[in-house]
């Protein structure tokens, strides 16, 4: 099934007895490197739960559904069934989304900065904010059928190959995002401040937030706040042992106090409650 191992970048196996997962990424073909992180194919079964909760992040997702019915609800409480060849692309979120299997689950992901998959599907990366929209429901030019492509195809190398095609049109066609707005956000993710972010560029605080938003679907301040965030559950759900403090203080946080009023703000749970429910070997955080 993995002939092609010089691609193969992690594979991540979760299984006991009751729960069980299997996690694939490979890197995009070489020209697509600076734009694709990884593809990423998932099959899982569960019996002890069936619901994650998909925090809030300032990365977008896209996946492809393969098997058995996707239910999400995102940001905004609005819901989205997907069947067997259909997808979604979400965007950054500043809440809790959920994502619910129907039966054995299977599909693909696209990891990807927020900016490549807007330019993918055709839309701006400030409409999908808080959203979840599935592909059909988007004006992706000349239509997209890698859903169904993905699905009459059952070898993992060729709907690879197929990605690598399939990805490179919808680049070659699609708007050249921002890149001052790529720079900003990359800085804001690293923990600068945006006073310095301005001053770099030469603009006013005022002139980088009402720029930024308008291409983000937020400011500069909230997207900080909510990149500190994303750096606490990543490492978390890397490092599940690690002390709450210690998490804390890699990802920015002053003190106790303003870790646990972001983590209940984005997530609505608090520190503790948030590690309890996080899966092991990739599985995200269940419900």
């Amino acid at each position: 099934m993995l002939r092609n191992m010089h691609r193969l970048t992690r594979v991540r196996c979760f299984d006991d007895g009751s729960d069980r997962w299997r996690m694939v990424d490979v890197s995009p073909a070489a020209p697509l490197a600076p734009y694709i992180r990884a593809y990423g194919w998932w099959s899982e079964a569960t019996t002890s739960f069936h619901t994650r909760r998909e925090l809030a992040a300032t990365e977008g997702t896209l996946i492809i559904n393969l098997a058995s019915d996707l239910e999400l609800v995102d940001a905004t409480g609005a819901r989205v069934r997907l069947r067997a060849g259909e997808g979604f692309v979400a965007g950054l979120s500043q809440a809790t989304s959920f994502s619910r299997s129907t039966g054995a689950m299977e599909g693909i992901h696209l990891r990807a900065p927020l900016a490549t998959l807007a330019r993918i599907v055709g839309t701006s990366m400030a409409d999908l904010t808080d959203r979840v929209v599935p592909i059909a429901d988007l004006s992706v030019r000349g239509g997209w059928h890698l859903g169904e492509q993905l699905l009459e195809e059952r070898d993992l190398e060729a709907r690879w190959l197929l990605l690598d095609r399939s990805i490179r049109q919808r680049l070659a066609e699609g708007a050249t995002p921002c890149p001052t707005i790529a720079r900003v956000a990359a800085g804001l993710r690293a923990g600068r401040r945006v006073e310095a972010l301005a001053t770099e560029l030469g603009w006013s605080r005022k002139r980088l937030a009402r720029t930024f938003a308008q291409a983000m679907g937020v400011e500069p301040r909230a997207f900080a706040g909510l990149a500190r965030f994303e750096r606490f559950t990543d490492r978390l759900q890397a490092v599940p042992t690690l002390s709450l403090a210690d998490v804390a203080v890699e990802a920015g946080y002053a003190d106790q106090a303003h870790l646990t009023r972001e983590v209940s703000r984005y997530s609505g749970m608090t520190p503790g409650e948030l590690r309890r429910l996080v899966l092991p070997d990739g599985g995200g955080v269940c419900e």
